[in-house]
């Protein structure tokens, strides 16, 4: 074989050997997006000023502008689901701060954190028809201190299922975040949307 036919030869070899390891390559990246299922969501960070709170939420959660009664309750931000999303869910946020909780601890005559468990404990049954609590616990999120509860009620004949944290900030704040959704839909919603923008949440 001449040598002008053996660097041709060699090329070939090259370029086809080449074509094949690309292929093979793209090939197992795509079957891993397919056999790993959803892609990663997009996120943005959301900074609540008055409590100096920071949360990750899916972009493809719709920003829901708060009304007048509930910015004054201390609303921060309030989401809803997806535009084309066929399910319908809603995860906000409010927060108790100064003069409130000291008038509550000041009543109950209770460290902060016991008094508004007390108090919510109270109040979640008088506020949801057919209250019933499913669990509530004491964890720490990205260090600070913060107790979830879980609970379903019924509206209009539906049961619904609500995911409540507490994140005790200081002995002057708390901050509440919410995640609500058809009982049905529940873990599907929690998995996709409440549970990582929960887990995200910290203090600056």
């Amino acid at each position: 074989m001449s040598k002008t036919k053996l660097l041709i030869f060699i090329f070939v070899v090259v370029v086809v050997l080449g074509g094949t390891v690309t292929y093979l390559a793209l090939g197992r990246k795509g079957n891993q997006v397919k056999n790993n299922g959803k892609s990663v969501a997009k996120v943005e960070t959301v900074n609540s000023e008055p409590v100096g709170m920071i949360i990750e939420r899916d972009t493809s959660l719709v920003q829901s502008t708060p009304e007048k009664e509930d910015e004054e309750s201390g609303q921060m931000w309030r989401f809803v689901q997806p535009a084309d999303s066929q399910q319908q869910f809603v995860v906000s946020s409010y927060y108790e701060q100064g003069a409130s909780l000291k008038k509550l601890t000041s009543l109950t005559k209770m460290p902060l954190k016991e008094a508004v468990l007390d108090n919510v404990s109270r109040q979640l049954p008088q506020q949801y028809p057919e209250y019933k609590e499913l669990s509530q616990k004491d964890i720490t999120v990205n260090g600070t201190q913060a107790t979830e509860i879980v609970f379903e009620y019924v509206s209009q004949n539906i049961p619904v299922r609500q995911r409540l944290l507490l994140l005790f900030k200081n002995s002057d704040t708390v901050v509440y975040i919410r995640g609500q959704a058809k009982a049905a839909e529940y873990d599907d919603i929690n998995s996709k949307y409440f549970a990582p923008l929960f887990a995200s949440s910290k203090f600056e």
